[in-house]
């Protein structure tokens, strides 16, 4: 009963962070060294808070467990599985004095960004902030703190010098400490609020997914959110990397699989254009043979109707095309084309859109 096993150390790193690459522990009394004990870090899976499974091949592993999410009637201890109990001490014979106010700051992932701007916050609820793509754009726009927050409406200004948007996603869940997260980083060549184009380049700073196709963010294809990451192979009708989810109630998918508490999405402005665009881009258009469309005509939703009898629908305000109802139909005879045909375009705006999508045959 009196008996233990026991290793005494020093370390230079915040046990609670995962051991920097100069990290150096000073080992005073060894019991075991055995399953590359190294000190102690932060758990790389979800098995436990801790462990010291730390040099050559075994940082996968979970030996000198502290906090193991497992432990029925063993875990991994000293070495080897332990089946009664462990315990981690700390020595404060020299503790600076006063003590820190604060944790120290947790290392965060190399990147050549020095100046990230948050453009987009979801944090899980219901109902969500985001029930449509047009209300996605705009959130809380004044108050960066929100719990919902989106300035996407602004995201095309940040184009850098090379013609690409630098991008970072955010990952928080309950399943990880306060202060960390998943994160993706990427530079891609197209409009994140378009879908990707054939010839769309992403290239990958950091990846701590890139599960579920991951190939950088455009606009999702069907209506869970505005945005999804999942662009790659056989990935491209799911919507994981969500932004602005249109269903948030517990959880989303997130980076890679779902997620049950918030996510971000943050844009370098290190290298942005000066002066910056006047406008976004013009939206990618369906290939088309034709080169010049004239409108005929237009009806906007609204009662009454601008058109209550055929008769009046060939001619409401034909001298004002960007009237809201127009037709210049009793016009129309005069467009066949050579080949004795009417060659078409039915367009097609709803408010489940963006502003400037639309359905079109």
């Amino acid at each position: 009963p009196w008996e233990s096993l026991r290793n005494e150390w020093k370390q230079d790193w915040y046990p609670l962070y995962s051991r920097p690459d100069d990290g150096v522990a000073e080992f005073l009394h060894t019991d075991s060294s055995a399953q590359g004990f190294g000190g102690l870090e932060r758990n790389t899976k979800s098995e436990a808070l801790l462990d010291g499974s730390i040099l050559g091949t075994y940082r996968d592993t979970w030996y000198y467990a502290i906090g193991a999410k497992s432990a029925a009637s063993s875990m991994p201890g000293l070495g080897t599985w332990t089946d009664d109990k462990v315990e981690l001490y700390v020595c404060t014979d020299n503790t600076v004095v006063p003590q820190p106010a604060a944790p120290p700051e947790p290392p965060l992932p190399p990147s050549d960004c020095s100046d990230w701007k948050l453009v987009f916050r979801q944090t899980m609820g219901a109902p969500s902030a985001f029930p449509t793509p047009a209300a996605s754009l705009s959130v809380n726009s004044g108050d960066s703190t929100a719990s919902d927050f989106s300035i996407l409406e602004d995201l095309w200004q940040y184009i850098d010098s090379d013609s690409k948007y630098h991008l970072k996603y955010v990952d928080y869940r309950t399943t990880l400490l306060p202060w960390e997260s998943l994160r993706n980083e990427w530079k891609q060549d197209w409009y994140p609020l378009y879908s990707r184009p054939d010839d769309g380049v992403a290239e990958f700073l950091h990846t701590d997914s890139s599960a579920q196709g991951f190939g950088g963010l455009e606009r999702n294809t069907k209506s869970e959110a505005l945005l999804d990451g999942s662009i790659l192979g056989t990935y491209r009708d799911t919507w994981y990397y969500a932004i602005g989810a249109k269903s948030a109630a517990s959880s989303m998918p997130g980076l890679g699989t779902w997620t049950d508490d918030k996510v971000e999405l943050y844009v370098c402005t290190d290298n942005t254009v000066v002066p910056q665009p006047a406008a976004p881009p013009e939206p990618p258009l369906p290939p088309s043979d034709c080169s010049d469309w004239k409108l005929v005509f237009r009806q906007t939703m609204g009662a009454p109707s601008a058109f209550p009898t055929p008769a009046a629908s060939l001619s409401v305000n034909s001298g004002d095309s960007t009237a809201s109802d127009f037709s210049i139909l009793e016009d129309l005879w005069q467009y066949i084309d050579s080949d004795s045909k009417y060659h078409l375009k039915y367009v097609d705006y709803r408010t489940t859109l963006l502003p400037w999508e639309s359905l079109r045959n």
